[in-house]
């Protein structure tokens, strides 16, 4: 269960690939969301790392489209944020100078094609 746009919903994730201290995607699927992909960084930066968040998605046809395109992009970003938090408070005090980044692409459809990266 994870909890997006005030509700709590379903999860489904598969992971796609796994790269220790690298690399870690996977597609997730939520009832009455979009499919999404995302990628997970981790990139290393002096004596420290720099995490990288990528979710990418296709906006579904009519209405729900709307909604995908107006309202889950602040709802993404506002979960990259709890993960940043929570992360910096799992780390020891001298790695707190986390520096992150996270990415947000909503794919515009394309004919022929369902599939939620480009």
């Amino acid at each position: 269960m994870t909890k997006l746009l005030g509700r709590e919903r379903q999860l489904t994730m598969t992971v796609a690939d796994f790269q220790p201290n690298r690399l870690v995607t996977y597609a997730s699927r939520q009832p009455g969301l979009p499919d999404a992909f995302h990628e997970r960084h981790f990139e290393p930066d002096g004596d420290g790392f720099v995490y990288r968040l990528v979710v990418e998605y296709e906006p579904r046809d009519g209405i729900a489209g709307l909604l995908d395109r107006l309202l889950l992009p602040r709802a993404i970003r506002r979960a990259f944020d709890r993960t940043f938090v929570a992360l910096e408070k799992q780390l020891p005090p001298d790695w707190r100078r986390l520096r992150h980044d996270s990415r947000l692409r909503a794919q515009r459809p394309r004919v022929g094609s369902t599939a939620a990266r480009g």
